[in-house]
């Protein structure tokens, strides 16, 4: 097992390494690359890493320590300092997202709740990602570098809510339609709340802990039934 890990690591190394390389020829951002070299040696690609799980884990164990190295550039005073811009520009990117991205949806016929829902996923973005980007570039501490973890930040209490309006929506659509459709809405609304937690939550949020999360929404919607 332990000689499985090493070679899956090995592996991914070598192909992120030589990824980078073409990516930094092309005069691209290395972000990019490790995610085209993860979906080249993954399952669903060329199939080179045979155990997925554990590599995830250790992932989580990169991205905690990815954030403890921005958080070392960060200063939170500054980000103190920006609180009234913080709270407008993010409650606006929060608010126009969900809003315009809601509008859209249900355009396109599909029904309010659902059309609500997919506001709130398209207006979440992951932290990890934009503050690596933003790292890469010596952007941390910049002025639009703080407002950017500023608003992700804002995204991430927004969470909160986010999973508390569920079970109305749940039940709106419930009330709209029976049997198969409602059922079928449960498990998206069980689906999407794992996901936003996954996209926004504290990176110390491992997989195990949003499994436990599942379980209990599972039994709670059960229990409400």
């Amino acid at each position: 097992m332990q000689y499985l890990l090493l070679r899956d690591l090995a592996i991914i190394f070598a192909g992120s390494f030589l990824v980078i390389l073409v990516f930094h020829r092309l005069k691209l951002p290395a972000l990019p690359g490790f995610i085209v070299a993860g979906v080249l040696l993954g399952p669903n690609a060329l199939g080179l890493v045979s155990d997925v799980h554990q590599v995830e884990s250790l992932a989580e164990v990169g991205v905690i320590l990815l954030l403890f190295t921005i958080g070392i550039e960060f200063s939170l005073s500054r980000l103190r300092e920006m609180g009234r811009e913080v709270i407008i520009g993010g409650g606006a990117q929060v608010l126009l997202t969900v809003g315009l991205a809601a509008a859209l949806a249900a355009g396109l016929g599909l029904a309010w709740p659902v059309a609500v829902l997919l506001g709130f996923l398209v207006a979440l973005s992951s932290t990890a990602i934009v503050l690596k980007g933003l790292a890469d570039k010596g952007e941390i501490d910049t002025p639009h570098g703080r407002l950017a973890t500023g608003v992700l930040i804002f995204q991430d209490l927004c969470v909160v809510p986010m999973m508390l309006v569920l079970p109305f929506l749940a039940g709106a659509a419930a009330s709209a339609a029976g049997g198969r459709e409602a059922y079928c809405w449960q498990y998206c609304c069980e689906n999407a709340t794992a996901r936003i937690v996954t996209v926004a939550a504290q990176p110390q949020i491992n997989s195990e802990n949003i499994g436990i999360l599942g379980i209990i929404w599972r039994v709670r919607t059960h229990s409400n039934a």
